[in-house]
């Protein structure tokens, strides 16, 4: 089995996209304080550290962690649903914050972020669906269950 057939792959993928988070935040935080432009506000800038960094590393680390220690598989199908879902969310709620922090206020941006939220909401439910091992394999007796 190749590495991007195996859940480590979707693992090393959350964890490289929360590095990449952790580097553009960063540098829109850091261009902030030292140009502070007055269009750029840092609550957006913080969901994207602490929620695409954070969160990520966790998601990455647990698909790396748990399906290893607790001996069972998880549907790649539903990691790459995952990922594409949060990432989807992180950057609408980043986007509809920032612009709605820069008096571009509207009902569109309003439900912009709410569909956000709700995506991310999504994408960490089916993380825990995924984690929760519905397709156990039993240890020790040759076969795994259905």
């Amino acid at each position: 089995m190749s590495l991007r057939n195996s859940h480590n792959f979707y693992a090393i993928m959350f964890t490289v996209t929360s590095f990449i988070y952790l580097i553009t935040g960063t540098i829109l935080l850091l261009t902030g304080f030292v140009w502070d432009f007055p269009t750029s506000h840092r609550d957006p800038v913080f969901i994207l550290l602490f929620f695409g960094f954070a969160v990520m590393i966790v998601f990455g680390m647990s698909y790396i962690l748990i399906p290893n220690l607790m001996n069972f598989k998880v549907r790649q199908t539903m990691i790459k649903i995952q990922y594409f879902i949060y990432n989807i969310g992180l950057i609408i709620s980043f986007l509809s914050m920032e612009l709605s922090l820069n008096n571009f206020k509207s009902y569109f941006i309003s439900t912009l972020l709410v569909l956000g939220l709700i995506l991310l909401i999504i994408s960490i439910t089916i993380h825990v669906w995924n984690i929760s091992g519905v397709k156990h394999s039993t240890i020790g007796s040759g076969r795994e269950s259905p």
